[in-house]
């Protein structure tokens, strides 16, 4: 069994999805958003990789796909964006997980074959065809969104 999670990066606000590869079927397990107001950088980067390496303790995931970093109008935030990223895959190396990037446009394009959709209807669509019944942060729907793309370019 392949389980993957995909995680929405955010010195702020991280989004994580777990989904199982069963069958050949793509199947929701779980997903949240990790909140953090901590004031200094660092503090937030260490708050995130804490829980997240909680979550792969817990989960066990074998494969980590994540959103790739593009150019920010503000270089701090691209450069906070990338230690960050950084720092979750190499927790994903220490833990001997397959690492995937995607642009927002390949993730759009491979859920649902169209680039331009929001994220107000790419979460309606994932939480309509995973029959998920709780309202998800649209952080979390982006990691999932991020796992689906995976998903169908890989095992389709």
């Amino acid at each position: 069994m392949n389980r993957i999670i995909g995680i929405d990066i955010g010195s702020y606000n991280t989004g994580y999805g777990i989904m199982d590869v069963i069958n050949n079927n793509l199947c929701y397990l779980t997903g949240g958003c990790i909140n953090n107001n901590k004031d200094i950088f660092y503090n937030r980067l260490f708050y995130i990789y804490k829980k997240i390496n909680k979550i792969f303790l817990y989960y066990k995931p074998n494969c980590l796909v994540i959103e790739k970093n593009f150019f920010y109008k503000n270089i701090n935030t691209l450069i906070k964006l990338s230690q960050l990223c950084g720092s979750i895959i190499s927790l994903g190396l220490n833990y001997k997980m397959s690492i995937f990037e995607y642009s927002v446009k390949q993730i759009r394009k491979y859920v649902i074959n169209n680039g331009n959709i929001n994220k107000i209807n790419l979460n309606k669509f994932i939480c309509n065809k995973f029959n998920i019944n709780k309202k998800l942060n649209l952080n979390t729907t982006d990691a999932l969104a991020i796992i689906i793309a995976h998903y169908n370019f890989i095992f389709k």
